[in-house]
């Protein structure tokens, strides 16, 4: 197939999609396939997000780059394909990358694949496209800009991706995930004066137990009191459960030394503990908070919306925040998206027993304080019959299932992924949950620290949400729980 913006912006306007179990806060691309979000920026004042596309199949296929704009991050407007793989450089997909703004215009630096009929031919490749109004986009004469004459010895052409841009003392930088050639992880540095010419300076991070057999989608964070480096991780494989994920997104937190160009890791976390996170990109506030946002998904298992044809498959996470506070590095959902949940709402109440709610238009913020000593559980579910998602907090830990759901399976094994957990940190008193559920997804932060996103398939909306603890006194406060006007 031949490959135009213009050819995938018409099969979008064409094409429908089954809205069943399509989301009303997370974004969801209009038709087709969505994976990984790309060029995440704030750009004439509004926020951007290009993402992982294929409009023509509810399966992944060559890559494009899906375009849309928002003030709040739940009101979108959609631009259609920013890029299109159509030239020798990517003719078999525009994989992920970033965006940065320069001199009144927005750069995208993204990675063109290329398959070339086998493994040992296969290569990846970095390239610039810019945009004056940022929504047309223009693929560089030169590109690629980056390719494997600039690798370091030792690094595998085959997976070398996903550049993500920043600026430092008016000197561009890129960060690259790569693979070496014995199949451990590694993160590549580059620099560059105008996005154009760019040289290779150092493998900031490489032969760590943190980068599993390929760092995919690395991003970086620069806070007062420490640097944040974000992988995606393959094949990460974890001592203390000796358990090996396939896709694992994990925060190294740590220091960059500037005269060596090396990352020195002090500590690291999952950044999210759920079934379907993968791949989040951010892009600095002017408040020094980072904003961000993830493919609220996962690889390898089957996806209902393309089982039963719907037209569509995959969405983001609502925006969050990441910042630094009382010395501790926290996570948010982003203030602009709760001012709108909040202002969306027609009633607040307190709960006390079970609620039932016939009209909740498939929408559900909770927000409350917990003892560590007690315990919890909550069922989501439709009083029209048994189906539901469960949340319970016992014992410090927080288990989440979607067992009594549409059964999702995880291909490579042939096994049911229904189940995740989380331990709540010790450094914590109490237990703050702010929990957002969507038409087919549940975001839960914890303590404003940890977090669990998944997706869930329920054949009828959730109308019911039924409630038990142990304390006999316990009453949750400050719950939201009503109808949408949205």
């Amino acid at each position: 197939m031949n490959y135009s913006i213009e050819r995938a912006n018409e099969f979008i306007k064409n094409n429908d999609i089954n809205e069943k179990y399509y989301p009303k806060l997370n974004y969801a691309a209009p038709v087709g396939w969505l994976n990984d979000p790309n060029g995440v920026s704030f750009f004439n004042g509004k926020y951007h997000l290009f993402y992982q596309y294929y409009p023509y199949d509810s399966k992944w296929g060559p890559m494009h780059w899906g375009h849309s704009i928002s003030e709040d991050g739940i009101n979108w407007d959609d631009q259609g394909v920013a890029l299109a793989p159509d030239k020798i450089y990517d003719k078999d997909g525009c994989f992920s990358g970033s965006a940065i703004e320069k001199d009144g215009k927005l750069y995208l630096m993204y990675t063109g694949h290329l398959e070339n009929g086998s493994e040992f031919l296969k290569r990846e490749n970095q390239n610039i496209a810019v945009s004056e109004d940022g929504v047309n986009f223009v693929k560089y004469e030169n590109n690629p800009v980056i390719d494997e004459k600039l690798l370091p010895e030792g690094t595998a052409v085959q997976d070398f991706r996903d550049p993500k841009l920043f600026e430092k003392d008016g000197i561009y930088y890129c960060i690259i995930g790569a693979r070496d050639t014995e199949n451990s992880g590694q993160v590549l540095l580059y620099k560059s004066h105008d996005l154009f010419e760019w040289e290779f300076v150092s493998v900031v991070l490489e032969k760590s137990k943190y980068l599993g057999s390929m760092a995919e989608c690395p991003d970086i964070m620069f806070f007062e009191d420490r640097v944040v480096l974000v992988i995606s991780a393959m094949d990460y494989h974890d001592n203390r459960t000796n358990k090996t994920y396939p896709h694992l997104t994990l925060m190294l937190e740590g220091k960059f030394d500037w005269e060596t160009y090396k990352f020195e890791v002090n500590d690291t976390r999952v950044m999210d503990y759920g079934l379907d996170f993968y791949a989040p990109q951010s892009a600095r506030e002017s408040s020094g908070k980072y904003l961000f946002t993830a493919w609220n998904q996962a690889w390898n298992r089957t996806y209902p919306t393309d089982v039963y044809r719907h037209g569509w498959n995959g969405q983001m996470t609502v925006p969050r925040q990441l910042y630094e506070q009382d010395g501790l590095l926290k996570q948010s959902f982003h203030p602009k998206v709760l001012d709108k949940i909040e202002s969306l709402y027609q009633s607040e109440k307190a709960l006390v027993e079970d609620i039932k709610l016939n009209e909740l238009n498939n929408i559900q913020y909770l927000s409350f304080e917990f003892n560590r000593r007690d315990s919890f559980k909550f069922e989501f579910g439709n009083n029209a019959n048994e189906k539901h998602i469960l949340l319970e907090y016992m014992a410090n830990k927080i288990i989440f299932s979607r067992e009594n759901t549409d059964e999702i399976i995880y291909d490579a094994e042939g096994v049911e992924v229904s189940q995740s957990e989380m331990i709540v940190s010790d450094d914590f008193e109490k237990v703050k949950f702010d929990i957002l559920i969507d038409r087919s997804s549940i975001q839960i932060i914890v303590n404003n620290y940890d977090a669990m996103s998944s997706t869930f398939y329920l054949d009828l909306p959730i109308n019911e949400i039924k409630y038990s603890t142990n304390n006999s006194n316990s009453m949750l406060t400050n719950i939201l729980v009503g109808t949408f006007n949205k």
